[in-house]
This record gives C-alpha cells, structure tokens and sequence, in this order.
C-alpha cells in the first residue's frame, strides 16, 4: 500500500494544476470479516470529487487511506465508469496486486459490459507484484475493453506505469474517402474518378537519391475541356500513445504515361507543391505533391486516358536503415489521393476577371478576445469549418488540429495562434500550416512556448485570384476559390516527458478582401467513385449529346462505365463546443483510489 501511495503521489504531482482530477476508494470501511461480505463489497466512496486539481488536497486524501476490507474491483469499475459519464473519449486505469475478492459479478464481464456501453471507454490494468491468477485476470479485463496490461515490481516503475497510462491519447490522423489499391504494372492499374481516395502502402527506404524507387499505378480519364489536379498526401503510421519518429516519407517523382508517347513524362503542363514532396514527421502536420495536367497536352492530341505513376519512399540515412519491423527499412504508411477535374473557362471569361496579384509581406494582427470554445479536426477530411473569429482549443504532444475556412476570389485567408505558458517542464513548439484547397502548402510558421511566457505565431496567404496562374511571383496554389486548411502539429519533445498533457491555445481566423470574379467551380469535398477496371466516360457535360450511333459504339467500348462525382464544395457549417476526454486511474492493493482527469 505505500508503494501505491507513492505511485499515486508521483502521479498527481506529474499533472498540470489544469487537471481536473476526482479520487475514489474502495475497502477503506469495512472490515475483510467472513461474514461481513455483502457490506464490504459495497464499501466505495468518491473521497475527492471531480473538478480542478488541488494537488496538496488529493495528496492529502491519498496519505490518509488505510486498507481494511474487501477488493470489489467490478463494483469499483462501474463507480469509476459511472464517474466518467457517458460522453467523450473515457480510460480507466486499474492498478491491482490480486483478484476480485467479491465476485459476482465476475470482472472480466464487467469490462465487456461497460465497453460495450460506450465505444469510447478504454480499460487499461497495471499488475503489481502480482501472482499467475492475478495476472489472467488483469490481462483479461483490458483484452475484454481494447486496453494494454503492463506489469510493475516496484514504487519506480509502478509510478512509471501511472505517467504513461494516465494521459489523454493522441487524435490520430485518421484517412478519409474510398479504398483502392495501386497497382505494380500500368496494364493492370484501377481507374479513379472526381474524389477523395485512401490507400496503404510499403515505404521502403531510398539511401541515395538516384536509387531507383518502386513505382505504383492507377488510371483517370480526363473529361474534356478540363484540368485533371492530382493531390497526394503520406502519413506516417503512429501509436495508439501518439508517439511519432522524427522521420521522412514523400512522394517523389511522378510519372505520367498516355498512349501518345510523346504526351508522357513529368514535365510541361505540370506543377506541384512543396518542390513535388509530402513530407510527415512529428511536429509538421502532412504536406501534399500536387500535380496538374493541364489541356496544352489535348492540343498535342494526347488521350482523355491518363496512367499516374507515383513513388512513394522513406528518406534516412545510413546509420537510420533499422527503422521499422525488425530493422527492416520498411514501414506501413497511410496514403490519400484527392483527384478534381477543374473545367476550362474560356478566354472571354478569363479576360474578366482580376489581374494576378502580387505577393502580400504583411499578416494581419488579430484580435483573441471572445475566443469560443472548440475542438479542431484530426485530418483534412475532417477539418471543422470555422467562421472569421477567435477560438480556444488544446493539443497534446504529436496530435493534429485541422480547421477550414471558405475563401472567395478576391480575398485572403490570415490566421494568428498563441500558446499558454508550457504545461509540460519542458520548451514546446506548434507548427502551424496554412493550404490551398488542393491541400498544398502556402506558409508556414513556427511558435515556441517555454515554462515562463507566451508566443505568438500567423500564418496567411496571398490574394486568391484565378490569375494568379500566370504570374510565378504569387504561385498556381493560390489561384483557386473554396476552403482553404490550417492544420497545427505539437512537437512531442524528448525524454520521459508525461505525453498526454493538454496545451492550451488560441487561435483566429480572418477573411481580408473584397471579392471578385472567378469561375464557380470549386474543388471536391467528397468521396470517389469505387474503382474501375473500366475507364468512365471523357464527355463534357456541356457536350451535345450523342447521336444513337455514338452511343452505341460508345458503348461497346465503355461498358459499366463507373460516375465521375460531382466535385461539390460539401457542406458549411460551424462547430463551437468542446468533446469531453475523461481518465479514470484505479490504484489498488487492498484499497483502491481512483481518479478522474478530465478536459478542462
């Protein structure tokens, strides 16, 4: 019971005074007689109640429990569950040296039962100094609710065990849009059409930058009179804890192959961002290659039917090749592609609107006060929509926060963000990331916060102008309407810094500009069409329509053809309130204390 007492110490003293924290015991009452039973099995109390955390307090209260009674572990994790609530993302932490002495009802059923009330509810367990029965029965009630079992044979690494587990897990960035597979050879590659796509892949590691990279292959068909913009996004796998190596992954070059051999390559007609790289590491929220097939190659008489070749790598050095299963140089890496058709406005339209704008050195101060409360997105796909204004958000260590705004022609997204004072004993930074629609980058800027003072960060783009295309001074990514990112990354730091700490920070939005004339197209918010083995139709919408023996013949040579999608802009909307996170942490010897960390 000591060593427990110092673990729970160690834990409390490890978390920010911003915790909300609760403590709950059990077996401090009753006596362990035989037939006292049926009340010592009843023998739980909440000895500190949830709310804003008072360290001297709750330490306090952990000094003065004293084992005396029965162990009513199931009985205990319904109380904590019951604690939590039934909202929000929700762990309880058992730590115990033995096995439920109050059976019925039998633990291992009350895990299943309380994860199955609420898809958010995790149970971890810690085994301290525990026999092979205790053991089974542990590993049995985080098994039964997706938790981890971890074992502890002192104070140290029993106190060790709390830090990690008692943390809030990082958001994973989680893909988005319809499943495909690329393909080893061009011949057997899958059509994609208008859309969101995700994948996963092999990354192997390329030394050298003139070794030879697997490529890997699908199909689009380009209507006519449009531009095809191909968006492709990797993103390193990380745990379930959040914690992400500080490691490169990109797409390198891409290949582009049509039947007209003299239409291929990677050259005129195409432009990427960020020098054609996709970067992910743990402090940089992921960057897209972008590519653009623009119609110069329809007047070469290239066909609609294009093949995508892409290479996808990790870059290390040579002292770093053990990286991955078993140093196998190779690791799993999600992968999205978005694919749009831009259509081509017509010279007399182009020659109205807005001459290209020239590049803006200024960033606008915003104003912090009122900030609402919200909870940012973990990827692009769901990146929350914002309106011009401040906010209040928090990240912990190797998470995301994505947001979206919607920009028109004629204006320019800036944001400002500003840190609290460092919740972790150590120097922090938040990365910030500001994209186009197509995901590409546009700027980026890097606020550091340290134990003792604020930082202050923007980010902002130039004035969105369909013209922009012409002019290299301003960039092709800032050339197109509809809802532009910003996506923010916490560095996770190093050493045995507490990993699940919130950050507290703000963040505002603004909108400058008049708007202007553009063409109405913007680019997809939605899902692709599955996979084809048959290319979809190239015929413009505003195409006359086929004669019947068009039709036929077209037919015959595009059977089950597959939709194209609609390249809609999605839904607009704003989220203001804050998604619960709840912790409960169970110590257990003979008595138990549990508790409660809450998101502020």
């Amino acid at each position: 019971m000591d060593a427990a007492k110092q673990a729970s110490r160690d834990l409390v003293n490890s978390l920010p005074e911003t915790a909300n924290l609760g403590l709950l015991a059990y077996g401090m009452r009753e006596s362990s007689a035989p037939d006292n039973r049926e009340r010592g099995c009843r023998d739980i109390e909440t000895l500190v109640p949830v709310g804003e955390l008072d360290k001297q307090a709750m330490i306090t209260k952990i000094d003065e429990m004293t084992p005396s009674g029965y162990t009513p572990i199931g009985n205990a994790l319904r109380a904590a569950a019951k604690e939590l609530g039934n909202e929000g993302e929700r762990t309880i932490i058992l730590v115990s040296d033995g096995i439920d002495t109050c059976a019925p009802p039998p633990v291992c059923e009350v895990a299943k039962e309380l994860a199955n009330e609420g898809i958010d509810l995790t149970i971890h367990t810690v085994g301290f100094k525990t026999d092979e029965e205790a053991r089974k029965e542990l590993e049995c009630i985080a098994d039964a609710a997706g938790g981890i079992f971890m074992e502890a044979d002192d104070a140290g690494s029993l106190a060790d065990s709390l830090k990690f587990l008692a943390q809030r897990d990082a958001s994973l960035y989680k893909t988005a849009g319809t499943e495909f597979e690329y393909s080893d050879t061009p011949e057997n590659a899958k059509w994609l059409g208008e859309g969101r796509y995700r994948t996963t892949v092999t990354a192997k590691v390329r030394e050298n930058p003139k070794d030879a990279v697997e490529q890997r292959y699908f199909k689009i068909a380009i209507p006519k009179n449009h531009n095809a913009i191909i968006s492709t996004a990797v993103i390193p796998k990380r745990s379930t804890s959040g914690w992400a190596r500080d490691v490169d992954v990109e797409v390198g070059r891409t290949e582009l192959i049509n039947a007209n051999e003299s239409c291929g390559g990677v050259a005129g007609g195409v432009w990427s961002g960020d020098g054609g790289r996709s970067r992910g590491n743990a402090d940089n929220t992921p960057e897209a290659y972008v590519r653009r097939i623009e119609p110069v190659r329809e007047e070469r008489g290239c066909e609609p039917h294009w093949t995508v070749a892409d290479e996808i790598f990790l870059t290390y050095g040579a002292s770093e090749l053990t990286y991955g299963p078993q140093g196998s140089g190779e690791e799993a890496v999600d992968v999205e592609v978005v694919i749009n058709f831009e259509p081509i406005p017509d010279e007399a339209e182009v020659a109205d609107f807005a001459a290209p704008e020239q590049p803006m050195d200024s960033e606008d101060q915003l104003d912090f006060n009122g900030a609402q409360e919200i909870h940012g997105g973990s990827s692009f796909a769901n990146a929350v929509e914002v309106e011009p204004g401040a906010y209040k958000d928090a990240i912990v260590p190797g998470e995301y926060r994505f947001y979206k705004i919607p920009v028109e022609y004629g204006q320019r997204p800036v944001i400002n963000y500003r840190t609290g004072v460092a919740e972790r004993e150590t120097g922090e930074s938040l990365n910030a990331n500001l994209y186009s629609p197509f995901r590409a980058t546009l700027d980026t800027d890097l606020a550091l916060f340290a134990t003792s003072y604020t930082a202050e960060g923007a980010v902002a783009g130039d004035t969105v102008n369909f013209r922009n295309r012409e002019d290299g001074s301003t960039g092709k990514q800032i050339a197109n309407a509809g809802y532009y990112y910003v996506g923010l990354a916490m560095d996770q730091g190093e050493g045995e810094e507490l990993m699940g700490v919130e950050q507290p920070f703000e963040i505002a939005f603004a909108v400058d500009g008049q708007t202007t004339n553009g063409p109405e197209w913007r680019p997809t918010d939605e899902d692709g069409p599955e996979p084809s083995d048959t290319p979809p139709s190239t015929r413009s919408s505003e195409e006359p329509e086929a004669t019947e023996s068009e039709t036929t013949q077209a037919e015959s040579e595009e059977s089950d053809t597959p939709e194209t999608g609609d390249g809609g802009s999605g839904s607009r909307g704003m989220l203001t309130a804050a998604i619960g996170i709840g912790i409960v942490v169970l110590l257990a010897a003979i008595a138990v204390a549990v508790a409660v960390l809450r998101r502020r």
